[in-house]
C-alpha cells in the first residue's frame, strides 16, 4: 500500500514492480474468511503470464498465461499435466490492467490466511514476449516471430500431458539447441541431440524436432525473454560492443 498498490480489495505485503519491464512480484496474505479478493499487480497493462504459488506449506505452482481459454484454466508448473479448469482459480476473472482477482478458501486452490506470491508479466516489445503456436509434428516445424533473440524460453503443451521445456543461450551456444531443463521433473538437464530440437534465432524460435514441443495438431503456450533488449527502455540508445 505504501508503494501506491492499495487498488485492490487486500493490499500487497511486499512488492517489487518494473512498470518499465513489464514484470512484477507481489507479496499478499490471503483474507481470513472464505470468497473472492483483488490486489493490485502494479503494472500499466493487463498480465499475460502470471506464476503464483501459496509458499508457507506445501502447494502447488500454478501458472495462467493469456493463450488459455478462460480464466479459470490454469497448468501446474511442478507437473507435466495438460490444461487444467477450476472453478476458483482466479475467480473467473481475467486480470485486468489494475489487479489479479483471486480466490481463498478453496482446499483445491488457496486456502484463507497464507502468504502468497504472484509474480506477473506482460508483453514488452523488443524485451520479452508471452503466446502461443500449434505443432505440426515435423522436423522442419513452426517458425515463431519474437522480434528479438531469445536467451530464455518457456514451451508447453496445452493439450498433453508433456514436460515444461525451458532452453537457455548459455547452455545452448549453437544450433540446433537441445539443452533443456524440465520444470516438471528433478532430472538433469536433456542433453540427448535427438530430443526437442529448437533453433534459437535472432528473431525469434522454430522447432527442429517431430515431437516433444512440436507434437503435430497440438497447442502450445511460450514465454520468451530476449537476449539484448531491441531498444532501450529508457529512452536513450544502447551502446555498441
Amino acid at each position: 500500500a505504501a508503494a501506491g498498490l492499495d487498488g485492490g480489495s487486500i493490499n500487497p505485503t511486499g512488492a517489487s514492480v518494473g512498470t518499465k519491464e513489464g514484470f512484477s512480484i507481489i507479496k499478499i496474505t490471503t483474507p481470513s474468511s472464505d470468497g473472492a479478493y483483488t490486489v493490485s499487480h502494479g503494472l500499466t497493462k493487463a498480465p499475460q503470464f502470471i506464476i503464483y504459488r501459496i509458499y508457507d506449506q506445501a502447494m502447488s505452482w500454478y501458472v495462467w498465461h493469456q493463450g488459455y481459454d478462460s480464466a479459470k484454466s490454469y497448468m501446474l508448473f511442478n507437473a507435466n499435466s495438460a490444461l487444467n479448469s477450476g472453478t476458483y482459480v482466479f475467480n473467473n476473472t481475467l486480470p485486468t490492467a489494475s489487479v489479479i482477482t483471486d480466490y481463498a478458501g478453496n482446499a483445491n486452490h488457496h486456502n484463507e490466511g497464507r502468504a502468497m506470491m504472484y509474480y506477473s508479466w506482460h508483453d514488452v516489445p523488443g524485451l520479452q514476449k508471452f503466446g502461443t503456436y500449434e505443432g505440426n509434428g515435423s522436423t522442419d516445424g513452426p517458425f515463431v516471430e519474437l522480434g528479438f533473440k531469445p536467451a530464455v524460453l518457456i514451451l508447453k503443451n496445452v493439450d498433453d500431458a508433456e514436460n515444461w521445456y525451458i532452453y537457455d543461450l548459455e547452455r545452448s551456444k549453437t544450433n540446433v539447441a537441445y539443452q533443456s531443463l524440465q520444470a516438471s521433473q528433478d532430472a538433469a538437464e536433456n542433453t540427448g541431440a535427438s530430443d526437442t530440437r529448437v533453433d534459437l534465432l535472432s528473431n525469434g524460435f522454430k522447432l527442429r524436432q517431430a515431437n516433444g514441443p512440436n507434437t503435430g495438431s497440438d497447442s502450445y503456450i511460450y514465454a520468451a525473454w530476449a537476449e539484448v533488449p531491441s531498444f532501450n527502455l529508457y529512452g536513450a540508445q544502447s551502446n555498441a560492443r
